[in-house]
């Protein structure tokens, strides 16, 4: 038998689309139809009374338009009131002990105690996350399968890696990660600490090893100031944040003003670390837009230096010179602020020398910062972003803390789907919008060419054989394509496949001699799946609701 492949299933989903769309304009045109059918039963028949039928069922489409909004109505007055005076949902009796009402998204994810949250470890992490340095090639970052404008996935059916390779799997949405114990679609890594490093050392992915990542993170200085902030004792913090303010300002946030009141007031007193963080002193500014200007080889004006300006310039801690040079250089070319500079130098001074910090950091502390670059510390700070990927502003987190106009009529009526005919409140409840368990839903094509086994290749426990993570539908409308093998291109082929109860037949029940009572490995497909004999207008309104999570 001929082995199905990715295109063969994208075809069987396209179909159920279009006999879906099919249906639904057979529908929509059913009171045409009717009046056409008077209309030529009019002409051929003497009986006036007829246009009067005609009229009256004319009217009667009328009456059922109206009777359908009216239906709608119903919905937004069962569902436009605080959660705790909703009805409860229709439930299989199995989840009954263990099912959560539907939450608004908290902040973040829980922090472990091995791992608190600090807002330096946050930025550090995210700008871990886009950095492509921890990939062996250079070329992949965490952000390249996981983007932030798809839902933190990839929008592909299978993610690209390493020399060109094509993973295994669809990349999931991982901003709800930091909720669930167990992480991939087979459960593989407890917690993100522990999966960070999975993607990076696999040969499709990243294709590097974690002491190779930590030596590419350990040759980028501009790091050092940032795992000091993140992870430094606190004498490491108040003599780089003297050096460097600006970092640790943004670094810090919030946390930054605190720092500075507990640990730099008395030595800079009330004002003055807050004077180390002004991008050009007053001072200097005053004087270079007094001074007389000159004009550069490329025709712009720069200002006349002294030596006054010059030693003001050489005063200020070395990122702060950096950020003059950079803004002077943006304005007048690199090669005339080396020229603006030379011009303010005493006679025999070297650029090189005047750039040099009067007070520069110990080696030692230099020595004390590389150290702290280590792979645990940057999986710390990975995690630590992807905890705080929670999105607020979705119309359906809205619409639970009391916004009401947040979702239409239609959508509310897709809601009551979701929680009644069309069960799905089995597997995706509480606030996340998942069980976090692990279920065969009929997609592991066991005996064919797409062939996964899901959480069974982890666990090695038949029973598992088959078997996937339930994901968060959190932001579902922006992660397509769906499924762990991106088979359903839409969210429309996705529900006709659960309102068909995945008719995917494995190939080795086919076989001759074949006996399922005696394959262990044969996937058994899960009870809370069944057909649901959806109505378009029900498929309808569950797409609808679905995009507003």
């Amino acid at each position: 038998m001929k082995k199905p492949t990715l295109k063969f299933l994208s075809k069987l989903t396209q179909k159920l689309t279009q006999s879906y769309a099919k249906k639904k304009f057979a529908r929509q045109n059913l009171m045409q139809n009717i009046a056409q059918n008077l209309a030529q039963r009019i002409r051929h028949s003497a009986l006036a009374k007829l246009s009067c039928i005609a009229l009256g069922l004319g009217a009667l489409a009328l009456t059922m338009q109206g009777n359908a909004k009216g239906n709608l109505a119903k919905y937004r007055l069962a569902y436009a009131k605080p959660i705790s005076q909703w009805s409860k949902p229709t439930l299989d009796k199995s989840v009954l002990d263990e099912w959560e009402e539907f939450a608004p998204l908290p902040l973040h994810a829980p922090f472990p105690a091995d791992n608190p949250y600090s807002h330096a470890k946050k930025n550090l992490g995210e700008k871990l996350f886009n950095d492509t340095r921890l990939s062996k090639s250079g070329q992949f970052s965490c952000a390249s399968c996981h983007h932030k404008e798809l839902g933190f996935g990839d929008g592909l059916p299978y993610s690209y890696g390493h020399d060109g390779q094509i993973g295994r799997r669809n990349a999931p949405n991982i901003q709800m990660s930091g909720f669930f114990p167990l992480l991939f679609w087979d459960g593989r890594a407890q917690g993100l600490e522990a999966q960070a490093i999975f993607p990076l050392s696999d040969p499709v992915e990243m294709a590097n090893t974690t002491q190779n990542a930590t030596k590419s993170i350990q040759k980028a200085q501009e790091y050092y100031a940032l795992f000091v902030a993140a992870f430094g004792d606190e004498e490491s913090k108040k003599l780089w944040a003297k050096h460097y303010p600006q970092v640790f300002r943004q670094a810090m946030g919030d946390e930054y003003e605190r720092f500075v009141r507990e640990h730099l007031q008395e030595d800079f007193g009330k004002d003055g670390f807050d004077s180390l963080d002004s991008s050009v002193p007053s001072t200097l500014q005053k004087d270079s837009t007094q001074a007389m200007p000159k004009t550069t080889k490329q025709g712009k004006q720069m200002p006349k230096s002294t030596d006054d300006t010059h030693s003001k310039l050489s005063s200020l801690p070395p990122l702060k010179r950096e950020e003059v040079k950079s803004q002077a250089s943006a304005v007048f070319g690199n090669k005339a602020f080396h020229t603006l500079l030379k011009d303010t130098l005493p006679k025999g001074t070297q650029a090189k020398q005047a750039l040099a910090t009067k007070n520069p950091l110990p080696k030692s502390e230099i020595a004390k910062a590389k150290k702290l670059i280590t792979i645990e510390n940057i999986t710390k700070a990975i995690a630590t972003y992807e905890r705080t990927l929670v999105p607020q502003n979705t119309r359906f987190n809205r619409f639970l803390k009391g916004e009401y106009s947040a979702l239409s009529d239609k959508e509310i009526f897709g809601l009551d789907v979701f929680r009644n005919k069309g069960e799905c409140m089995n597997c995706h409840y509480g606030a996340t919008l998942s069980d976090k368990k692990f279920h065969n839903i009929g997609v592991a094509f066991y005996g064919r060419g797409l062939q996964d086994l899901g959480r069974y290749e982890v666990s090695k426990n038949p029973s598992d054989s088959g078997k996937f993570r339930t994901p968060s539908l959190i932001n579902v409308g922006k992660s397509a394509p769906y499924l762990h093998n991106g088979i359903s291109p839409n969210l429309v082929g996705l529900i006709h496949l659960y309102d068909a109860a995945f008719p995917f037949a494995d190939t080795k029940r086919f076989s001759i001699g074949y006996d399922t009572s005696t394959d262990t490995l044969a996937p058994k497909l899960d009870p809370l799946i069944r057909e649901l004999n959806l109505s378009v207008e029900e498929i309808e309104a569950l797409e609808a609701f679905l995009l507003t999570l």
